[in-house]
């Protein structure tokens, strides 16, 4: 008698329990709704789509790998660069190379662009930056061809950047 009551109590306490517990929440949350910028991208000037990945061992940084281009002679899978979290929230600090497979030549194949990525992780804005020296040759030409020449763009601020495409699905306990 005393063995079934000791067993009916287990039991009972077993499933009080597991009533008061419950499962654990399972929500499945889209990669914008984690706030992170992984997941897959499309430039929105000429269409083409690469995907965002940490990279192992190193917190803040991630791996750019083109998915599909326009441009025929860049293989699908290409690795073209590399973003690093900058001390402002939603800002990267990024490494893209204009040449991923090497064909040129070129040893400034090389562009640095800072990433700001929206609240919503969305969409982001490329903005073009250059650090370095440049030395102007053209301080070298006679007096009468020193004409200042500038290249003044005419797009907005802004416009250029990447829309995210694809939010993979996966299930985060909460």
């Amino acid at each position: 008698m005393r063995l079934r009551a000791a067993a009916f109590i287990a039991v009972a306490a077993a499933g009080i329990s597991a009533a008061t517990c419950g499962e654990p929440d399972t929500t499945i949350l889209s990669p914008a709704e984690q706030g992170t910028i992984e997941g897959v991208w499309q430039i929105s000037g000429n269409g083409a789509i690469f995907d965002i990945k940490p990279e192992p061992g190193y917190s803040g940084r991630y791996k750019l790998t083109i998915i599909d281009s326009p441009d025929y002679s860049v293989v699908p899978g290409s690795f073209f660069g590399t973003l690093a979290a900058t001390a402002t929230p939603g800002q990267y600090d990024a490494a893209v190379s204009i040449d991923p497979e090497g064909k040129t030549g070129s040893s400034r194949s090389t562009r640095n662009f800072i990433f700001e990525f929206d609240e919503s992780h969305s969409r982001c804005t490329l903005r073009p930056y250059s650090a370095g020296k440049r030395i102007s040759l053209r301080r070298l030409l006679p007096y009468l061809f020193r004409i200042t020449i500038e290249d003044r763009g005419s797009r907005p601020e802004g416009t250029v950047g990447a829309v995210r495409i694809d939010t993979p699905q996966t299930p985060i306990a909460l």
